[in-house]
């Protein structure tokens, strides 16, 4: 991934309306929570489902930023201080 986090920003809309609705919060904390290898492969199968559903590439791309470690735990981190 090109570039610094901060400036991704259909991640940091994803986050932000992850701040803002319970549902897509509380799904994101607890898939957040999970060990790396079951939240990527709980991430790979979401990100599947939204390809085949034609979801828009920016939400692909802003959920596959979870798919790293590092990335996943600051957004963890952001969504439980909220």
């Amino acid at each position: 991934m090109g570039g610094s986090l901060a400036d991704n920003e259909d991640f940091i809309n994803l986050m932000q309306v992850a701040q803002n609705d319970e549902q897509l919060g509380r799904t994101l904390r607890t898939l957040l929570s999970q060990t790396a290898m079951q939240r990527k492969s709980l991430l790979n199968t979401w990100i599947y489902e939204m390809r085949l559903k034609k979801a828009p590439k920016a939400l692909i791309e802003a959920v596959s930023c979870l798919l790293d470690d590092e990335i996943a735990a600051k957004a963890l981190a952001v969504l439980e201080n909220q």
